[in-house]
């Protein structure tokens, strides 16, 4: 058991984990006729900070993100966010991930590409969310796991 988190190690060290190790599911989606208030009020009762936009409730094929970010850009500069639609905010033709995506490819891309978030798909569309915490725990989870700790020192 993880001393600082009081769970499991969700990774293995030794296995090379992979986007279905870490993601979360999408639970919350929108589409693009939305509007900002309610992705805002999604974003909220699920904790969310991003929510994957979708062609259509049954295709579930990632047309975009709307981040906690874009709203309150959207707030700062004075729109009506009941109003205002989520395709007018929402980063279009968002990269994906698939659930076999390694931790490392999805962290290289989140750090090149200056992302949070990665929606993850398979053949059937979109089935989950990875986000720079998942990463980020799964890399500690492996550094304890190994007995590494991230300042160099060994345990």
């Amino acid at each position: 058991m993880s001393e600082a988190t009081g769970r499991e190690p969700s990774v293995r060290y030794g296995v090379t984990p992979t986007a279905a190790d870490i993601m979360q599911p999408a639970l919350s989606t929108v589409e693009p006729n939305d509007h900002v208030a309610a992705a805002a009020y999604l974003m909220h009762q699920a904790g969310a900070t991003a929510l994957v936009v979708v062609d259509d409730e049954q295709a579930k094929r990632p047309v975009g993100l709307v981040t906690e970010a874009d709203i309150v850009e959207a707030v700062a500069a004075g729109k009506d966010l009941h109003d205002l639609k989520i395709r007018a905010l929402m980063t279009s033709a968002p990269v994906v991930v698939t659930a076999d995506t390694s931790l490392h490819d999805a962290a290289r891309t989140m750090v090149a590409r200056h992302f949070r978030h990665l929606p993850v798909v398979a053949a059937s569309g979109l089935i989950g969310m990875v986000g720079i915490g998942e990463v980020c725990q799964a890399i500690l989870d492996m550094c304890e796991e190994s007995q590494i700790r991230i300042g160099g020192d060994t345990a």
